[in-house]
């Protein structure tokens, strides 16, 4: 088992990803609620998290993460409601993306290629470092609000509170 000392628990050591997903498609949220737990130890440190990320007017995102002492594969997994569609999201189906549209006969599976998200970040990034160019995306200050992020929540979790994102993200 991870050891929340070396890696942050699952709310730091996974659910970053998550939320710097949303960060990159959503931008910062105004405030952050969140619940989560140690059910296996302390040592693990926060084994399972529901956030609720506040943008205003309305625009709301619940993410979920746990770590699981039971042997389950690793999937990522998102679902996206808009005004005229509707995307399902499962690292671990085949397509992995689809999207169902209003008024269309049949959903969508557009080709991601082959590569996963993880890969491509890393090689964009190292791509970066061989070419000595500077990085458009993957900024360190998106990495720093991400970090950020995952505090506010922590803060929510521990406060029992709804945290506004500015007493963290600067």
């Amino acid at each position: 088992m991870c050891q929340a000392e070396h890696s942050g628990g699952a709310i730091l050591d996974l659910h970053i990803h998550d939320i710097d997903y949303c960060q990159y498609l959503l931008g910062i949220p105004q405030r952050v609620y969140a619940k989560g737990g140690m059910s296996v130890s302390r040592d693990l440190g926060y084994d399972y998290a529901l956030i609720n990320l506040d943008y205003g007017n309305g625009l709301q995102v619940c993410a979920t993460t746990h770590w699981t002492s039971v042997p389950i594969p690793f999937v990522a997994r998102y679902e996206a409601r808009f005004e005229r569609a509707f995307l399902s999201c499962d690292s671990g189906r085949t397509p992995s993306l689809i999207i169902y549209r209003q008024g269309a006969s049949q959903p969508e599976s557009p080709n991601l290629g082959t590569r996963d998200a993880y890969y491509n970040e890393i090689r964009y990034f190292l791509d970066c470092v061989l070419t000595g160019s500077r990085p458009k995306r993957c900024l360190p200050q998106e990495a720093r609000n991400s970090i950020a992020l995952i505090k506010s929540a922590v803060a929510s979790i521990e406060r029992g509170e709804l945290v506004a994102t500015r007493e963290f993200v600067a």
